[in-house]
């Protein structure tokens, strides 16, 4: 019994080494970083975030119940529109369990999401533009942000 402890121990000892032999922070030190450290993970967040050069958020009314469905079937026309040699200037589109009735479709021009969505009944008229501010915290998880996400317009 004696000599399973030890090699326990032994095992318990060595993990706290990664394979160069450097030592890994304690349990205790979890979760600390350096101030360098600090600045270097909020320029890191700080790139993640949109910026003005990149294509706009805009939020489309869809009919109640109908996100998923309006989100494939705005992304179907765009591919089946690129095929034919005439694509959309669409990038993306998606939905979101936190927001209703709501998709949401990335592109640069509003033009370009009132053409991409024409002849589609699962659309209403309304687009608004979604604030850079905004843009993150429309992807949080219902845990990440209990409150709820203020509509555009």
């Amino acid at each position: 019994m004696e000599r399973r402890e030890k090699k326990k121990q032994r095992v318990h000892e060595a993990s706290k080494y990664d394979a160069e032999g450097n030592q890994i922070e304690s349990e205790e030190d979890e979760g600390y970083l350096s101030p360098d450290e600090e600045q270097s993970v909020a320029r890191v967040k700080q790139e993640l975030l949109p910026s003005v050069s990149d294509p706009k958020l805009w939020q489309v009314r869809v009919k109640k119940g109908k996100e998923k469905i309006a989100a494939v079937a705005l992304i179907n026309k765009a591919m089946d529109y690129a095929e034919h040699g005439r694509p959309l200037e669409i990038l993306s589109s998606t939905w979101t369990e936190n927001v209703d009735d709501y998709i949401f479709v990335e592109a640069f021009k509003r033009a370009s999401v009132v053409e991409a969505i024409a002849g589609l009944n699962f659309f209403y008229n309304k687009i608004d533009i979604i604030s850079l501010n905004e843009m993150p915290k429309i992807f949080e998880t219902h845990q990440q942000s209990q409150k709820s996400l203020p509509k555009a317009g």
